[in-house]
């Protein structure tokens, strides 16, 4: 609705309600005239000649209630909030487990152990947050993690609790903005599939070379299906772009090697036979430079320094095809181009 305020009081009211939603036996009473202006699924539903029409109600037995919340919420207001269930459904679902924070631990396929172990011994001093037994369940979050020592409340220990913590909720708003994504792109609600999107992607941006944003990580991986155009091809070009430091972390490079069907490994041995090749390039250019310079130095006797720079983004096309090198002599200052 255009106006957030007025949509969220008839939300809440339920004033005029005219259809159900259900969603694992929690049910949604919402009106078709805001529905069905944001999803054209749901205005086919209503609209045509289907069962749901005649009984004003749509279940999805597989959808998360309180991910369908947010949905509905956004249809009536234009946002939601990934961190906490709709204050207006909090009475009817709470989120459950699978959305919270969870540590993975030897998840997904299992090739060159010996490299792995070894790669996590590398990173034995970077935090981690791990499950609290103390919980009653697997999936319960504990905001610990440091092999530094834990006995007095320093500063320092407490700020990196708060890091942790702002870690898990991170993480658990990826996870959402994950089904979001997927239940907004089912119900052909464009907006709310962009936004959850970008808000995805700019998580992801925070917190990529962290080990815990393998878990999030299999969730989109999981929830949207390998042919999506959006989030899924986002995110995995993005992790692309950024293949060198993702394959420092075993989890999350396992992750993308699972779920990719071959493109992650194939991708990665291609970058790196690109920096070789570079380098090769580069190497030869410097010994066509130098060799130029010493050509030069006929023309004033002197010593000169090098300056290596990159060619900017005002030079010509194929100007930033190569390397730009300047030649200043020291003691008259005379330049000379590559």
């Amino acid at each position: 609705m255009s106006n957030p305020s007025l949509g969220l009081e008839i939300l809440k009211t339920g004033e005029f309600s005219d259809f159900t939603i259900e969603c694992q036996g929690t049910q949604f009473r919402v009106h078709r005239n805001v529905i069905c202006r944001g999803s054209p699924v749901l205005y086919k539903m209503c609209a045509g000649s289907f069962k749901e029409a005649s009984e004003q109600k749509a279940t999805y037995n597989e959808v998360i209630p309180s991910v369908m919340g947010r949905v509905i919420l956004f249809l009536y207001t234009k946002t939601y909030d990934a961190s906490n269930v709709p204050e207006i459904f909090r009475s009817l679902c709470s989120d459950p487990p699978e959305l919270e924070f969870r540590q993975i631990e030897n998840e997904g396929p299992t090739e060159e152990e010996g490299e792995l172990e070894a790669s996590e011994r590398m990173a034995e001093d970077e935090p981690t947050i791990v499950a609290d037994p103390q919980e009653g369940s697997d999936t319960a979050p504990k905001a610990i993690s440091s092999n530094a020592p834990q006995d007095s409340e320093s500063d320092d220990q407490v700020s990196e609790e708060d890091k942790q913590d702002k870690i898990e909720k991170i993480a658990k708003c990826l996870k959402v903005n994950a089904m979001v994504y997927k239940y907004a792109d089912y119900l052909g609600i464009k907006e709310l599939a962009e936004l959850a999107s970008d808000r995805f992607l700019e998580d992801a941006k925070e917190v990529h070379l962290l080990d815990n944003f393998a878990d999030p990580l299999v969730t989109l991986y999981e929830q949207v299906p390998p042919s999506d155009q959006g989030l899924r091809l986002r995110i995995t070009t993005f992790m692309t772009e950024n293949y060198e430091e993702v394959c420092k972390k075993p989890m999350t490079d396992r992750v993308m090697d699972y779920y990719t069907d071959g493109y992650w490994k194939v991708c990665v041995k291609l970058m790196d036979r690109q920096k070789e090749l570079h380098k090769t390039a580069l190497d030869n250019e410097l010994v066509r430079l130098i060799d130029t310079l010493d050509l030069n130095q006929m023309r004033c006797k002197h010593k000169s320094k090098v300056v290596f720079r990159l060619p900017t983004s005002e030079e010509s096309i194929a100007e930033q095809k190569r390397w730009v090198f300047d030649f200043t002599c020291r003691l008259c200052q005379m330049r000379y181009p590559s």
